[in-house]
């Protein structure tokens, strides 16, 4: 190995000491970006939960939208923005009270015809007793 100079080792030791600060430097540079890049991306997500995209609760799934769209930049938030938008005054199942009062009465009405199939065949197995609350009372179980 070939011997280094005098008059060159301060600067060798000068140009170690500046790559060094360098790469510190960068390492520093690279885990603001990454934080910040993490902050807008956790804003976006927060966007969509206002917006109803994401529900407030669901701490999974938005911890997968953080981290698609740190992993997949304009297309992950592009598909985010996409996502249809529900809010509290959504309904999510259509029904009106007719329509479930009428479930209720076809429940009521198949109740009664089991209860009454039940009282003439005590012993009977429950599928003996369905079947002949469903042949005395079609239009209940159909």
């Amino acid at each position: 190995m070939p011997t280094i100079p005098d008059t060159l080792k301060p600067k060798i030791q000068k140009l170690c000491t500046l790559v060094q600060a360098q790469q510190s430097e960068l390492e520093t540079l690279r885990a603001e970006k990454a934080k910040s890049q993490r902050t807008e991306a956790a804003h976006v997500v927060a966007k969509a939960i206002e917006a109803g995209k994401i529900a407030a609760h669901d701490s999974k799934t938005q911890t997968f939208w953080v981290n698609t769209v740190l992993a997949g930049g304009s297309e992950a938030r592009d598909a985010l923005q996409a996502l249809p938008s529900r809010t509290p005054s959504d309904r999510v199942v259509h029904s009106s009270i007719e329509d479930r009062s009428a479930v209720q009465s076809k429940m009521q009405q198949q109740q009664k015809a089991i209860a009454e199939a039940r009282a003439s065949m005590p012993t009977a197995s429950f599928d003996a007793v369905f079947s002949k609350a469903e042949d005395a009372n079609p239009k209940a179980f159909a």
